[in-house]
């Protein structure tokens, strides 16, 4: 007999319980979609053009795989992470998911990086800002 609320576990022939193989289609599913469109970017995409996809640590090993099949692996650029939260959620089991990750590819080598002059007053507000934050806490 089942407690209330718990999910019946129904197996296949292979062992797998179902909750997990629609689980699995639905992420290849996406996967799939995702492709679909990055093949569509590509030839939109300008020589010197880059493409920024953000995604979580669940699926940044698959669409790294799509990537290099749609760009290249000679075409990445890097992985940039982004600190999505400025405080750890202390309900994580085991570690606190604070960033997500953008995976940053190139067209072609005329690829190049916009770089601005570093503004040091500017640079020295923000870091005593978040000197005043992290004291706040």
């Amino acid at each position: 007999m089942r407690a209330q609320g718990e999910l019946r576990q129904e197996r296949t022939p292979l062992g797998d319980d179902v909750p997990n193989m629609a689980r699995r289609r639905r992420k290849r599913r996406s996967m799939t979609m995702i492709r679909d469109r990055l093949l569509q970017i590509r030839d939109l995409l300008a020589p010197d053009g880059s493409v920024w996809l953000h995604l979580d640590d669940a699926e940044m090993h698959r669409a790294r795989s799509v990537m290099d099949e749609i760009f290249g692996p000679d075409q990445f650029v890097a992985t940039v992470i982004w600190e999505k939260a400025d405080s750890p959620r202390m309900d994580a089991q085991y570690f606190s998911g604070r960033h997500d990750y953008l995976l940053v590819y190139r067209r072609t080598e005329a690829f190049a990086i916009n770089r601005f002059a570093a503004d040091v007053a500017h640079t020295e507000r923000h870091l005593a800002y978040l000197d005043v934050c992290r004291n706040a806490h």
